[in-house]
């Protein structure tokens, strides 16, 4: 059994004979999760806190289980598999969805398979219930626990309107500074620079969820795996990445990680990854689950530009730089096939989408920044943002 962290609002964990239990929150969405071994839940309350914690008004309910068995796993294995073996849209990436495959259907719901984490995903047609089965504890399954976690989250956000956007965020004096953009728009970078500053908290490195009906916009983290390039911190002078040897692994908790889990697999090439808290240990900084939005800036990696370019949008520019930005689960009505259903397909029309990232554009400041191979000496880029 795996203690409780009050200061964290984790939710009650308890054990319930041979199961272990944990339950997360996230807008209004109450998730309980069961397994029949507490490490793979002490990890994900460790990875996904403080983001996604018990709430006390939640109005919808889903049952997640993990189920460590070899025997299980086998006979669902052995299971006759779909002849076309159809593939389904499940977990939300930077482009389109990840898909796994269809192993079997029938009136009871979908068995999917997910082979690189060798564990079944088994969501059933009434109630929204799901199981993941595998034969043992392993990364890739905690991994997959994980992201069913987070997509329920999305979802239950999504459907409250919620923006979702492709970006990192810390908080400076209380209000969230947003670096908004597509994939190796110089996000990381800026957001490893910013957190030095030393009174910035971390909020997000990859995504985040943004309430545009509160009064200001209220921003929220979204756990995600936090990869540290060479390239990145080739920009941000005086950083150190981990030492090779260094035992922080994004599957492991802080605890497993200093003891030498069993799990720990071999030290891998570049890039670094790590867990949120774990990044955040690194960088002697403490996590945020949300906060007022105060600042959004979009960056571009310009190896014209020596040092930097700092350009202020108004907000109809604004507005398209951040529809750009959207992750396309949600901002065009598409989601889940795996795990929407119990939504109803109650999900924000692309004009309400628009709608309100014009909303968001008209209640913060926005900046276009090129950034160059100079951008983060001081005075940094950030002097002339935040």
């Amino acid at each position: 059994m795996f203690g409780r962290s009050s200061d964290q609002g984790l939710g009650v964990n308890a054990r319930f004979g041979s199961r272990h239990g944990c339950v997360l929150g996230f807008r209004g969405l109450q998730i309980d999760v069961h397994s029949n071994e507490a490490a793979p839940l002490q990890w994900l309350v460790e990875f996904l806190s403080p983001h996604l914690a018990a709430e006390s008004a939640s109005v919808r309910r889903r049952d997640v289980s993990l189920i460590l068995d070899p025997s299980h796993y086998a006979r669902l294995l052995a299971k006759p598999a779909s002849g076309h073996q159809e593939r389904i849209d499940c977990f939300t990436a930077d482009g389109e969805f990840e898909q796994l495959a269809l192993w079997h259907e029938d009136a009871d719901g979908r068995l999917l398979h997910d082979a690189g984490a060798q564990a079944f995903v088994r969501i059933a047609a009434r109630q929204g219930g799901i199981e993941i089965v595998a034969p043992t504890d392993h990364a890739r399954v905690r991994i997959s626990l994980m992201r069913v976690i987070r997509e329920l989250a999305m979802l239950q956000s999504l459907h409250r309107g919620d923006l979702f956007i492709h970006a990192a965020a810390g908080v400076l004096r209380g209000r969230a500074v947003v670096i908004a953009g597509q994939k190796r728009a110089g996000k990381t970078t800026m957001l490893l620079d910013l957190l030095r500053r030393g009174e910035v908290q971390y909020l997000s490195n990859d995504r985040i969820m943004v309430d545009t009906s509160a009064d200001p916009p209220v921003v929220r983290g979204m756990p995600t795996i936090v990869k540290v390039r060479a390239e990145s911190l080739r920009f941000v002078p005086s950083l150190t990445e981990p030492a090779p040897g260094d035992p922080q692994r994004h599957y492991l908790t802080m605890q497993e990680c200093a003891s030498g889990s069993p799990l720990l697999e071999p030290p891998t090439r570049q890039p670094t990854s790590m867990s949120p808290v774990q990044f955040c240990r690194w960088l002697g900084v403490e996590p945020r689950a949300a906060a007022p939005i105060g600042t959004i800036v979009f960056p571009t990696v310009d190896p014209a530009v020596t040092r930097f370019d700092v350009r202020v949008l108004r907000a109809p520019q604004a507005a398209e730089r951040i529809r750009a930005s959207l992750f396309s689960a949600g901002s065009n009505g598409r989601v889940s096939q795996a795990f929407g259903a119990d939504w109803d397909g109650a999900f924000p029309a692309h004009d309400a989408t628009l709608d309100a990232c014009r909303r968001l554009a008209e209640r913060c400041a926005a900046y276009e920044c090129r950034i160059g191979p100079d951008a983060f000496h001081r005075p940094s880029v950030w002097e002339s943002i935040a």
